[in-house]
Formats: C-alpha cells, sequence, structure tokens
C-alpha cells in the first residue's frame, strides 16, 4: 500500500476492538468505518457495528440488499431448482 505507513505493535484499534469492520488508528486516538452502503451504529457501551441502511438487509454474504434485489434472487434460485 502506497502512502500508509505501517507500525508494529499495540495501537488503540487492536486493544480496544470497537470497531465490527475498519478501524484506523489516528494520534491518540481510533476512528470507526462501514464498508460503501452500510453506516455506523454506536451502541451505548461504544462499540461501533456496521448496518444496512434502512429497507435494506444482509444476505449471507455480508452484503447490503434491497428486498426486491433478494426476492429477485430467490426467484432466480428457485428457477434453476426446478
Amino acid at each position: 500500500m502506497m502512502g500508509i505507513e505501517l507500525s508494529p505493535g499495540s495501537n488503540f484499534c487492536s486493544r480496544l476492538k470497537v470497531c465490527s469492520h475498519l478501524c484506523f488508528s489516528v494520534p491518540g486516538s481510533y476512528s470507526c468505518a462501514c464498508p460503501d452502503n452500510m453506516r455506523n451504529v454506536t451502541s451505548v457501551s461504544g462499540n461501533v457495528t456496521c448496518e444496512c441502511q434502512p429497507g435494506e438487509h444482509m444476505d449471507a454474504n455480508g452484503e447490503c440488499k434491497t428486498w426486491s434485489e433478494y426476492s429477485s434472487v430467490i426467484v432466480t434460485t428457485g428457477n434453476l431448482n426446478l
């Protein structure tokens, strides 16, 4: 990776483990991030998880899909199993 300096040892991300997907160590702290099309949700305990946007759900591959995308997959799969 160009332009990114990796340093061995411990940092806030490795010690706290509060981010469900992506954790970026910044001087004296950390920053959580989610993959595209997901949103950060912070719990009362301070843990940050990534969830699908409203109106979407997470499929078996961990990708967010709308219900129309999901139902089209079910219909297609159903037709293949005939």
